[in-house]
């Protein structure tokens, strides 16, 4: 069986099916971490706003020491 020499436009087609493949397989992997990931992000919100609530509550407790000195 002798193999051919493909042409220029059919090296293009395959190029852009093996690019479009590969994208549609990144696509579907992203979708799959989207689903699998709000538990991560409600838990790095949650400690954000635990962080700015500590955050506060420490100014707050050196600003009223800071005052109660005087």
């Amino acid at each position: 069986m002798v193999r051919r020499r493909l042409a220029w436009p059919e090296i293009r087609l395959r190029m852009a099916e093996s690019t479009a493949a590969s994208v549609r397989g990144v696509r579907m992997a992203i979708r799959k971490l989207r689903e699998a990931s709000p538990l991560w992000v409600w838990l790095a919100i949650v400690l954000l706003v635990c962080g700015a609530i500590a955050y506060v509550a420490a100014v707050s407790i050196m600003e009223y020491l800071m005052a109660a000195g005087t």
